[in-house]
């Protein structure tokens, strides 16, 4: 009780320091491309669902987890069977209580065949839920069952370490039963509503006055700008009219980073992520592995940190990002090695009865300035050292996507960012090809039952050597390649405090305030 006297004695204290205006002002690069949570699969689209939803716990950006719509959690013995409890006092936006039948009916919708999900497979540790997305089995057989308004039974197929970090991610974020087919109306659990949204223009956000945990909750208004040109909303931030810019969300210029390292605006760090290139394996020359395998060790990927993307990141010499296991790396990818690239290319070359001159590689990537000059500097290293003919293909945010999703492309600039602290979370992205960020088209009945194994397998160190073979693997039959593995680049005014981003490069400004000197 004392402890608790002393919190909301400190927000008294502290509330009244803060200037009246409570409004952060933010730019996305590109247009959010839904508000259901259960739908989002890119990093802009989440970033919005962490303002507006919140879901069973939080990943604190320590990598902890906290409580958040569960006030507390039973797990059995056997580590199969979770029982969330649901706070009492939380509510929707809207006034209505947030019950578990919201959680039951958010996650099963998410299983449906019928229901367009990109990640649907974050649900596969649930008790029948695959079996269900691939129709084998009735949404009535997966084992999320809301006991009563409060409780929520959740059993496993296995026991799933990191399955209370699934929860923390804004997939399994609930929306609402009784307001699900209202489009015109939405409802949100988190710290922030949507007051407006003007496409590919602006978004406004209202604290929501319903939330849980509101009196935690500082800004009164954030207003985000959807601003697809770089260097104008860098100049915005410059001027005053942004708070807050950077990677992931809204890119800052390449050109200017040399000089911002050195502002006291800028912050940059490793989080877990990584860009790199798809291979379509079911499009010819890619088909040939020894095709696939020239072009990985023609990049010079320590060129491109050290000169393109400048924030001294680690280059990819694992799929893996480092960060994800406490620093630990691995020398799997050669960079660079031009004579064995050469002597993979005529080996390919022969199989495909081809000549040097007739393969053709066409490159797609985004419109982004990074993926542009990283496009252009594959371009200039492949021709360069397998004296190959490169094709450049800019397209929209919006078509790129598409076109990676239903495999219409050559080779594509793309990345990842982990959804939860676990390896997994790459590897299974290439269990089976229709799998929508299998942008690969690639399949291994070897590799499936790899993975299967690396989830049922309960003891952890037999698990790590599992998941070592299944990164081995990737490796030897190359769908992808990996680049470089992500730092997060950050341009903040002093006066706000407090943005949140977790080891995952999840954005968090529940807690954030403006404080400025008065």
């Amino acid at each position: 009780m004392k402890t608790l006297l002393s919190f909301f004695l400190c927000l008294l204290c502290i509330h009244p320091l803060f200037p009246s205006s409570q409004t952060l002002h933010i730019s996305f690069a590109t247009n959010p491309a839904t508000l259901d949570p259960r739908k989002s699969g890119d990093y802009v689209t989440s970033t919005l669902m962490f303002m507006l939803y919140q879901g069973l716990t939080s990943l604190e950006k320590d990598g902890n987890l906290s409580m958040a719509l569960a006030e507390s959690i039973d797990i059995s013995k056997d580590k199969k069977t979770y029982t969330f409890h649901i706070r009492k006092n939380c509510y929707w936006s809207d006034g209505r209580e947030i019950t578990a039948y919201d959680f039951e009916y958010s996650w099963k919708k998410i299983l449906d065949p019928a229901f367009p999900a990109l990640c649907a497979q974050l649900l596969y540790p649930i008790k029948n839920a695959e079996a269900a997305a691939k129709k084998k089995a009735s949404l009535d057989d997966v084992k999320i069952k809301a006991i009563d308004a409060k409780t929520l039974l959740v059993e496993l197929e296995n026991p799933t370490p990191y399955f209370l970090s699934l929860t923390s991610f804004c997939v399994f974020f609930p929306v609402p039963n009784h307001s699900d087919q209202d489009t015109a109306k939405k409802t949100f659990s988190g710290p922030f509503r949507l007051v407006k949204w003007k496409q590919h223009n602006e978004i406004l956000l209202k604290k929501n006055p319903h939330f849980w945990n509101k009196d935690t909750v500082i800004l009164e208004n954030i207003h985000i700008s959807i601003i697809g040109d770089e260097n104008t909303a860098y100049h915005m931030f410059e001027k005053g009219e942004l708070d807050w810019i950077g990677t992931p969300t809204s890119p800052i210029p390449l050109d200017t980073l040399s000089t911002l390292k050195k502002s006291k605006e800028f912050l940059s760090f490793p989080v877990g992520a990584t860009t790199f290139c798809a291979f379509n394996v079911e499009k010819p020359p890619l088909s040939n592995l020894f095709i696939r395998k020239a072009l990985s060790l023609a990049i010079n990927r320590q060129s491109i940190v050290n000169n393109v993307t400048q924030l001294g990141e680690i280059i990819a010499t694992r799929y893996i990002p480092p960060i994800t296991l406490k620093g630990l790396n691995r020398d799997l990818i050669e960079d660079n090695n031009i004579e064995k690239a050469q002597k993979y290319l005529q080996k390919g070359l022969t199989e495909l009865h081809l000549q040097t001159q007739d393969l053709v590689i066409t490159l797609t990537h985004n419109p982004s300035n990074l993926h542009k000059k990283l496009a252009e500097v594959l371009k200039e290293e492949w021709e360069n050292a397998l004296h190959i003919r490169v094709i450049l293909q800019r397209e929209e945010e919006k078509i790129w996507r598409e076109h990676l999703y239903k495999h219409e492309f050559q080779v594509s600039l793309a990345q990842w960012i982990l959804q939860y602290n676990d390896p997994l979370n790459i590897f299974e992205r290439f269990k089976y090809k229709n799998h929508p960020k299998n942008y690969s088209n690639w399949e291994s009945p070897a590799y499936i039952s790899l993975i299967n194994t690396i989830q049922t397998t309960s003891d952890s160190e037999e698990r790590t050597q599992y998941i070592l073979k299944a990164e081995n693997f990737l490796h030897e039959e190359m769908p992808l390649t990996p680049i470089y593995h992500h730092k997060y680049s950050i341009l903040i005014k002093p006066y706000l405090h407090n943005v949140e981003i977790g080891p995952m490069g999840d954005i968090h400004f529940e807690k954030a305030y403006i404080k400025k000197n008065l």
